[in-house]
């Protein structure tokens, strides 16, 4: 069936007048009352009307609003729009804290890590989970129109901020950290909230707001199902929820999949792709404002689609979805071109979601049905290294299927089949020097301060100088899994950077904040729409990680010798290759 689905896609041009709205709740989506709202910028933050709750229902809502268009001559002042709001809304109150359970002050990773200031910095990140912690109280299932928020069963982990709900991608590197702290149960939980999201959406949500409804994030599900059943063996969970993972699957092939030709033979890849009406929700007053340069709708709505692409993707924003005139990462936010380009994680990512719903057929012991993904995966696969792999530079790009060329750019995303075992074992011995190569000459490793998400400082937030938690993962993965004495050197010093980077930081502020900046370690990153964020979820996960990962080598500062040289020893080297295989 899949089969039949990839070789029925063709490429899809935007038709925007069959766009469906940004969700089915009006108030938050498509309504007069949010454009009216938003542009009258009665919060600085856009996000923060659309988080409000009702007091009366929404049609109630609606035709009071539209009453006072009618008393106003469609000319209402900020102090009226003000009222209104004032008299129709109030806070959102969806969420209690709530501490996990499973919680433990003293997680058994701790007694692995040598260096005692950095089992400290380990166990005071521990300690942030608690204060993350949250959970949907009654009434938001009691009365859920009333409310932004989508309900769901479970207490999980917000990543912090502004940021008051579950999101997708972020999950994944905050349920790798709670596995390791030994928080299977929460780690569960937060996997079952995701999943009860795709069942009521039929595909997972950018986050747990109903303005999220028509755009998702990286298919990340099936990687953080095979975390928490690598560790548990809890097949009678992957037994429960094997169809609804599949489902996934078909979502994105019907739904973001796009067939092109390369060199004369057609491929089939994913691109980010989130088509529906207007601007974003949570953002739109500074959308709407940027369209307002196009002349026509029909460019504002392509305009917005692809805005609404590249928030799909996690990167919002970068020059990375730029298309400048000569088809170069130029420009700014009005030459966003999201759905033009093919991108190497998306990619990897979905080759190794194919893979482990095989791999998950397996333990379940349904081999036809095992051999059946295998098949989709392995064929994925071969298609990446087919159009994103540059034999030129030897490492994959992002794609620009407007010209039919790669997008020769540093990005950590440029590594990312390494990261999700999206490659053929013969191709990554064939292919591995040349990345390990092309990392050292790209000087994107360079940096105190982590691992850049671009080398291009163009004010937007993921890019130069912003280092991203996620982006240092995927290099630390994909390095050790060249396995070569080099690439491993290569990953622990990232890590050791980064984690030196986050303990300076985490000292000087008593916070974990989601980025920071390269030059100067332990600095906030800066850029974007909003002010940085602390909490921080996945930038708790990743340093959790890193420590665990090499936790019997790194040391919050260099060793010296006599002479006042760094020290690395043998047994350190030893240690490193030993972490590989336990881990």
């Amino acid at each position: 069936m899949l089969l039949l689905i990839i070789l029925a896609i063709t490429n899809g041009i935007i038709n925007t007048e069959e766009l469906p709205p940004s969700c089915s709740k009006p108030v938050y989506c498509n309504s007069k009352l949010l454009h009216y709202v938003q542009l009258a910028r009665i919060y600085p933050d856009s996000k923060t009307f659309v988080d409000l709750q009702l007091r009366n229902d929404e049609n109630t809502t609606l035709k009071a609003f539209d009453e006072l268009l009618d008393q106003t001559n469609q000319n209402p002042t900020k102090d009226q729009i003000q009222a209104f709001v004032d008299q129709y809304f109030e806070p959102g109150n969806e969420l209690e804290v709530w501490k996990p359970n499973d919680y433990s002050d003293n997680p058994a990773f701790l007694a692995k890590v040598r260096d005692n200031t950095l089992r400290q910095f380990a166990s005071d990140i521990n300690a942030i989970w608690p204060t993350l912690g949250r959970k949907v109280k009654p009434i938001v299932f009691e009365k859920p129109d009333k409310y932004s928020f989508i309900p769901i069963s479970n207490g999980f982990i917000i990543p912090g901020g502004r940021f008051s709900e579950i999101y997708y991608w972020d999950a994944y590197w905050i349920i790798e950290g709670l596995l390791i702290c030994g928080m299977e149960n929460t780690a569960r939980g937060m996997i079952e909230n995701l999943i009860q999201l795709l069942k009521k959406l039929g595909h997972v949500p950018n986050g747990s707001r109903w303005y999220y409804e028509q755009r998702s994030q990286p298919p990340l599900l099936t990687a953080m199902v095979s975390l928490y059943v690598q560790q548990t063996k809890d097949l009678a969970f992957l037994e429960a929820n094997i169809e609804a993972l599949e489902d996934e699957m078909e979502y994105w092939l019907e739904s973001q999949a796009i067939t092109f030709v390369k060199c004369g033979k057609s491929h089939t890849l994913l691109r980010y792709y989130a088509p529906s009406q207007g601007p974003r929700p949570e953002s739109y007053y500074e959308d709407y404002t940027i369209a307002q340069q196009f002349e026509n709708k029909e460019r504002q709505e392509e305009y917005y689609v692809d805005i609404k692409g590249a928030a799909e993707s996690g990167w919002d924003f970068s020059t990375r979805w730029f298309i400048g005139s000569l088809g170069q990462n130029t420009g700014n936010l009005s030459t966003i071109h999201t759905s033009e380009i093919v991108p190497v994680d998306l990619n990897a990512i979905f080759a190794n979601a194919l893979q482990n719903i095989a791999y998950f057929h397996g333990l379940l012991r349904n081999t036809r049905k095992g051999a059946h993904w295998a098949y989709l995966a392995k064929q994925w696969r071969i298609t990446i290294d087919a159009v994103l792999w540059d034999e030129a530079d030897g490492i994959w790009y992002d794609y620009n299927l407007e010209n039919g060329k790669h997008r020769k750019y540093f990005y950590p995303s440029n590594v990312a089949p390494l990261w999700m075992n999206a490659v053929e074992r013969h191709v990554l011995k064939k292919h591995a020097p040349r990345v390990v190569k092309y990392l050292q000459g790209s000087q994107g490793l360079n940096f105190p301060g982590g691992i850049p998400t671009s080398l291009i400082k163009s004010g937007e937030q993921w890019d130069f100088p912003n280092a991203w938690p996620p982006l240092v993962s995927i290099v630390v993965n994909a390095l050790r899994a060249i396995n070569s004495h080099e690439s491993q050197q290569m990953a622990f010093h990232v890590a050791q950077t980064w984690v030196r980077a986050c303990l300076k930081g985490f000292t000087e502020n008593k916070q974990m904040f989601e980025k920071y900046d390269v030059e100067q370690p332990g600095k906030i990153g800066g850029g974007g729409e909003y002010t940085v964020q602390t909490g921080f979820g996945w930038s708790n996960g990743v340093v959790l990680e890193m420590i665990k990962m090499y936790g019997r080598r790194l040391t919050a500062t260099e060793p010296l010798d006599a002479t006042g040289k760094n020290v690395v020893t043998v047994s350190e080297i030893k240690e490193s290759f030993e972490s590989v295989a336990e881990n």
